[in-house]
């Protein structure tokens, strides 16, 4: 190419020609004529409808840019100018291979996790520190009856149930704060005003420099099912627990029976001498007394056992209270069949079987179900009898202190 006629051509760093009206090649700058040589031929490089471009630029006077041309594994983007006064037009490209390929695969990636979330049953969202939807996957309508543009502003606080909002939210922020990731399971309601049980995974999303809680990503699954069906099973376990203590469970209904009946004809006695004898009044009243007493703890019985026997999430947790020996205590050295342990049942309400092992102990539960308030375990080698005393939650040994495991 003869620089002295085209120098600005010739300086161009990007590969540029200058065409004719007609499209032919007037000149070529030396970056262009480097990839001429390398191959292939300079037609493979200009687009199909070269001719075309060129003529709807001098005629409508204006550029055409990004015309995108494959040339075996490269992508070049040509720009056309026009010169109106020479009728030339000059053709600069740009090798766009690595750009494009990102397009692509840029594309690819959306399109896959469009895929992917637009068609999973679970609820992915995206939440601001303060607990708002961002975004939501279109599950939401499914699982809660509202779609992704009704969730983005409300509060994560006005869906939870109202037991157990502040709770729940307490410790996923704490967790998120400190672990950046908490799992938790709660009622969530449905736009029909009905609660259903969720699994709710989250992560925290965190600023790079400060490291501060930008954005929180959740997963939300029902497990409403997986929960009934455990009810379903625990009423089942509660059933067959129920049966193993008949015997423990006739005991406390039969004995303050017998009690009202030996109340009843020793009232009947004192009746019969109440001319004769002036205290028998009193002792009728007693009785009277007596007999009221025995029937409400029956009665107490009986409302604990239906309360055990109920279905349902509002029914009665079974606990199952595991004491640890640290050591022996002092006054059973060396005295084995004299030791005295005082285990302790943390009482929940309607609470009906409590199973102590590591004593070789029997199960209690009938005997903790009869007891008015919180029980106190105290078990020999050869007996084994039920008062009320210690603090709540702890297993002591002759007054010291031993840990205690629960489990559901």
């Amino acid at each position: 190419m003869d620089q002295t006629a085209y120098p600005l051509l010739a300086k161009d760093p990007q590969p540029s020609l200058l065409l004719a009206a007609d499209a032919r090649p007037l000149a070529l700058n030396p970056a262009l004529q480097a990839w001429v040589d390398q191959g292939p031929a300079l037609s493979d490089w200009l687009p199909a409808n070269c001719a075309a471009l060129v003529r709807a630029c001098l005629r409508q006077h204006r550029a055409i840019a990004d015309v995108e041309v494959q040339v075996g594994e490269r992508t070049v983007l040509w720009s056309f100018i026009p010169d109106d006064q020479g009728q030339q037009v000059l053709g600069r490209c740009r090798d766009a291979s690595e750009e494009r390929q990102g397009a692509r695969e840029a594309s690819r990636a959306r399109r896959l996790y469009r895929l992917i979330i637009e068609n999973t049953t679970d609820l992915i969202s995206r939440h601001s520190p303060d607990g708002r939807f961002l975004d939501a996957s279109p599950a939401a309508f499914r699982l809660l009856g509202l779609w992704p543009e009704q969730l983005r502003g409300m509060a994560v606080y006005a869906l939870l149930h109202p037991r157990e909002r502040r709770q729940v939210l307490r410790q996923a922020a704490a967790a998120l704060d400190q672990d950046g990731y908490h799992t938790m399971t709660c009622r969530v309601r449905q736009a029909s005003g009905g609660y259903r049980w969720f699994e709710i995974a989250s992560r925290a999303i965190r600023e790079t420099y400060t490291g501060a809680v930008v954005e929180v990503v959740s997963v939300s699954r029902d497990i409403t099912l997986r929960i009934e069906a455990q009810e379903s099973l625990a009423h089942s376990a509660r059933l067959a627990t129920l049966g193993e203590l008949a015997s423990g469970i006739a005991h406390e209904i039969n004995q303050p029976l017998a009690a009202v009946v030996n109340y009843a004809n020793a009232s009947q006695r004192y009746l019969q001498g109440l001319e004769r004898d002036p205290q028998a009044r009193e002792r009728v009243g007693q009785g009277l007394l007596r007999i009221s007493e025995q029937a409400t703890h029956a009665a107490e019985v009986i409302r604990r056992l239906r309360a055990f026997l109920r279905k349902g999430h509002g029914a009665c947790r079974r606990w199952m209270w595991l004491m640890w020996p640290a050591r022996p205590c002092a006054c059973a050295r060396g005295k084995p069949r004299a030791t005295r342990c005082w285990w302790n049942c943390a009482w929940a309400r309607n609470c009906l079987w409590c199973m102590p092992t590591g004593c070789c102990w029997n199960r209690c539960c009938s005997t903790c179900c009869a007891m008015p308030s919180m029980p106190t375990v105290s078990c020999t080698a050869n007996s084994r009898h039920v008062s009320c005393s210690a603090p709540r939650g702890t297993a002591t040994v002759c007054g010291s202190r031993l840990p205690t495991r629960a489990r559901v």
